[in-house]
């Protein structure tokens, strides 16, 4: 976003004084009280830690040109073009980052190791080439609510939305907006979790089969400090796989 300067960064794929400068779009916390953040502007996703008095411990106050409270840059966890206009956030139990690229039509997961992965974006009419007749009518604020993920769409007249005349709702619709949701296994992996005694009993399991990704899951601290609340009193947890070779599984 641009200070007072004029420095900073606003989304220019589209046409100039039509740029988003929404920065903090939405809003979540991880298992290990980091604050997850939105950032529509950029396409990005940040990730603030706090002491255990919820003051911030990350960095700010590198750039001279913003005020000294301004996180510095390596607190953006993952940024990326499939990211463009990101909108809300969701968090499911494998620790997946999921947000709606609204300039894109598009729904796009995060996972923990800051791999980026587009899971559906509105397709492309075979005539005119445009993404604006849905499903995705300029998706935001998507959100998880057992095994079924939804997002709702306010069918803005922007970038792969535009024009919004085509579609479910919109002009001449009699409809300004929708909720979609969906119920199916999804292709976005997780951990597997078990714990070192066989008297103790995890209450959930996140399967991955490659042995590569399973030597990557154990030297992962993030991937086993999910783990270890699953596990009975006195017990370790040992993990492994990760969103890279897991198995197709439910949302949630």
């Amino acid at each position: 976003m641009l200070n007072g300067a004029g420095v900073g960064r606003e989304d220019r794929s589209v046409p100039p004084g039509a740029a988003q400068a929404i920065v903090a779009n939405g809003v979540a916390f991880a298992r290990d009280g980091a604050m997850l953040i939105a950032d529509t502007a950029r396409g990005a996703i940040w990730r603030v830690r706090f002491d255990g008095e919820g003051s911030v411990r990350t960095r700010t106050g590198c750039d001279t040109t913003y005020p000294p409270n301004t996180l510095c840059l390596d607190a953006v966890f993952a940024a990326h073009p499939a990211l463009e206009g990101a909108d809300g956030i969701a968090l499911d139990r494998a620790g997946n980052i999921w947000t709606a690229a609204n300039e894109r039509n598009a729904l796009v997961v995060v996972t923990p190791r800051r791999g980026v992965q587009q899971f559906f974006q509105s397709p492309a009419d075979a005539t005119s080439g445009l993404r604006n007749g849905g499903p995705l009518e300029f998706p935001t604020s998507p959100f998880l609510s057992g095994h079924r993920l939804c997002v709702t769409q306010s069918d803005g007249a922007r970038r792969d939305n535009f024009p919004n005349d085509a579609g479910e709702v919109g002009p001449g619709t009699g409809f300004a907006a929708k909720i979609a949701c969906l119920d199916a296994p999804l292709a976005i992996g997780g951990w597997r979790c078990r714990c070192d005694e066989p008297t103790a009993r995890p209450v959930a399991r996140r399967r991955a089969r490659s042995p590569r990704a399973g030597r990557r899951g154990r030297r992962s601290a993030s991937g086993c400090a999910r783990c270890a609340p699953r596990c009975a009193a006195g017990g370790t947890a040992r993990c492994w796989g990760g969103p890279a070779g897991a198995r197709r599984r439910r949302a949630g």
